[in-house]
Order: C-alpha cells, then structure tokens, then sequence
C-alpha cells in the first residue's frame, strides 16, 4: 500500500472552479487595481463592493427557478410512466408528491442572525478603512495580503473549535493530525508574512498593517460563526442551498437598505459621491458579482455536502493567490533582498503545509501509515464490505457442513 492516496469524487469539481476564480481576480486586482475602484474613498468602495457582493447571493434564484423547471419536468415524466401502467394493469398507484420542509420555530430567528452577521463580516473591510482614515498613514503602506493571510488563519482555527465544541465533531486520529500540522503551517505562515512586510520591495509598512489587520481579522470569527449557523439550519430544515443563498441575501439587503441611509446622512451627507463611469469598471464589477455568487454557492454547496471544516480548503487559495503576487513583486522589483526571497518561499511551505493537513483532515487525501487510515470514510466502508464478505464465508461453510451431516 502505497504511503499516500487520494480519494477524490465529482464534487471536487467545485473545489476547482473556487480555486480558479480566487486566484485570477487576486492576480487581476493586483495588475488592474483600477477595475475594482468604484469610489476613490477605500472606505465607500468597500461599502459599495460589500454591497455587490449582497445583490449578487439574489441570482441564486436563478438557480431556484431552474431546478423547480428541471423538477417539475422530471414529476411531470414520473407521472406519464405511472399513468401508462395503471392503464396497463389497471391498478391505482399512489404517487409520492414531494412536501415542501417545515420549518422549525427557530429558523427565523437563526436566518435573521446569519444575515445579520453575514452584513458584519463584508462589513469590516469598510470599517477597517474608515478607522484607518483616521490615522495619518497613506493606504498605499498597508500589507493587504497579510491581512487577508491573517483572517484565513483564523478562520481555519475558529472553524474547527466551533465544530468540536458546538457541533459536537467527532474527532479521529488523522483529523488530530490535521489540526497539529494546520497549527503549525499557520504559525509559519503568520512569521513569514510579518517579515515579508518588513523586507519587501515594494513599500510597505508595519505599522498600517497592524491597524488593518486588527480590525478586519474579525472576520475570521464572524464567518466560520455565519457558516456554524448555515450548517444547523441545513441540518434542521432540511434546506438546499441556493435557497439558503437567496433567504441570507434578501434578509442582507434589508439590513443594508436600513443601515445605508443612517451611514450616508451621518458621515457622508457633506461630501460628493461621485462613482468612477469607466466602462472597463462596470464591466469587472458585473463579472465580480458573477464570481461573488458562484463562490458564494459553492461554499453554501461544501457545507450542506460535507461541514464547515471543508470550506477551509476553499480559503487556501487565497493565501496561495497572495503567494504568486509576492513571487511577482520580487520578479518586477529593482532590488531583490535574499532575505525576502527566504521569506516567500518560507510563506508558501507554511501555505503548502496547511492546504496538505486540510485535504487529509476532509480525507481527500488519506494518510496509509501511523493508523491514519482506519476511520476515514473509505477505510470504513471496505472494512464493512470485509466483514459481509467474511459473514457471507463463515454462512456458506456452516450450510455447507449442515448438508455433508446429513
């Protein structure tokens, strides 16, 4: 048996279509950074891009509307089949008319909550900008990268704490294994990237840093909460999740149609808005909205398929995106300090090590050594096979015996 093997299904289809997504609006951000300004304040155009992202959860009624045509189509074909056999034998069957999922009492609560949270978590990318304003450093000095290598962190942590302590995760030997080596990726990660700061080429300061990241790490707490909550009404309710997309995107709406006004006449009424008309921007800002829905549903589809500990992997292309930008600055930079060049490639082992305990935590990939394998999925259906073999054996010796007796 060899040391490592994969066990990968059709869903990881998904996986892929993620990881290109992130990556190439990571790498078109960094070359075009342009496309993605809407307003020249950091703060408002994160607020506004906040706000794409919420109109982009309502296409999933596309979706919706879809499969309800694919199902009713295929009812409408079941119930042909079944006429042209009573008609045949002459006898009623009872068709099963598929009911709609009652909701608990407590859904409504909980979908207000998540939408709730889900507005705070695209929310403090604006806010971090709006206390950064207040400070007298330029945007151009922040690290975004290491803030976004820092949310990522911490969410992967939060994911696995709140599944163990409150969704009540059962814990095996090769996910033990997983969370030690995510630990440790993350703390390589995390050292890495404050000394990329300190010794990139391209002018970056720690101090702004430090003021980004404290507030838009939150993040990383207030997503893996949002997708624990997901994860419970999925469990509960029994709903799909391009109509959980839909509920979380109409309840965010609500909330921003609220909060918008407040925000503008209490910090913005004194100042012009006037939005980039740039063709090129509308354009990126409508293929943004696409790639907002389509991750956004996959995340919703890794979820209600697998848990919340899945959606980690996901996020690992954001780092590896941040990885290939930093190789790229060194590429194009007039001076190439050794030490940073250390320093990236110490950054994407720490990225490597983390995306590696992630695919055996979710056994995508599965560790043949130490006892690793013995509770994964895979291990545990062929050991099941094994035995109703083996009990198949045992029954035809013992009829076989009962019969030369006689």
């Amino acid at each position: 048996m060899s040391f490592l093997s994969l066990n990968c299904d059709k869903q990881f289809l998904y996986v892929i279509v993620y990881w290109v997504l992130e990556i190439t609006f990571i790498l078109i951000k960094r070359f075009e950074p342009d496309y993605f300004v809407v307003f020249e304040d950091s703060a408002k155009n994160e607020y506004i891009l906040a706000l794409f992202a919420t109109l982009s959860d309502l296409l999933s009624v596309i979706l919706i509307i879809y499969t309800k045509i694919v199902s009713k189509s295929s009812r409408n074909i079941e119930d042909k089949e079944n006429n042209n056999v009573n008609e045949i034998t002459g006898k009623n069957t009872l068709i099963y008319v598929g009911l709609k999922p009652i909701l608990k009492k407590n859904f409504i609560k909980k979908a207000i909550l998540l939408s709730f949270n889900s507005f705070i978590s695209r929310s403090f990318n604006w806010l971090s900008y709006a206390i950064y304003s207040l400070t007298n450093y330029e945007v151009k000095k922040i690290a975004t990268y290491c803030g976004n290598d820092f949310v990522v962190t911490i969410d992967i942590i939060m994911r696995y704490i709140f599944s163990l302590f409150i969704l009540k995760t059962v814990i095996y030997k090769h996910n033990f294994f997983s969370i030690i080596m995510i630990g440790t990726g993350a703390i390589i990660l995390l050292i890495s990237d404050f000394l990329v700061v300190q010794y990139s080429p391209i002018s970056k300061l720690m101090g702004p840093t430090m003021i980004y990241c404290s507030i838009i790490v939150l993040r990383g707490i207030s997503i893996p909460l949002e997708h624990m909550l997901v994860k419970q009404i999925f469990e509960n309710n029994h709903i799909f999740p391009a109509a959980m997309q839909s509920i979380r995107g109409s309840m965010e709406l609500i909330i921003m149609i609220i909060i918008t006004p407040i925000l503008y006449f209490s910090f913005c009424s004194n100042t012009d808005l006037n939005p980039r008309n740039d063709t090129s921007v509308i354009i990126i800002m409508i293929f943004n909205m696409l790639k907002s829905f389509i991750t956004s549903y996959i995340r919703l589809k890794i979820i209600y398929l697998f848990s919340i500990q899945s959606v980690s992997f996901l996020y690992i292309s954001i780092c590896l995106g941040g990885s290939i930008v930093k190789i790229y600055d060194y590429i194009i930079a007039d001076e190439r300090p050794v030490d940073y060049t250390f320093y990236v490639l110490f950054e994407l082992i720490g990225t490597l090590i983390v995306l590696f305990a992630t695919l055996v935590y979710d056994e995508v990939i599965i560790v043949n050594k130490w006892g690793l394998n013995e509770n994964v999925k895979i291990g545990i259906i062929k050991r099941g096979e094994e035995e109703d073999k083996q009990t198949t054996i045992e029954l035809d010796e013992e009829t076989l015996i009962g019969t030369t007796d006689k």
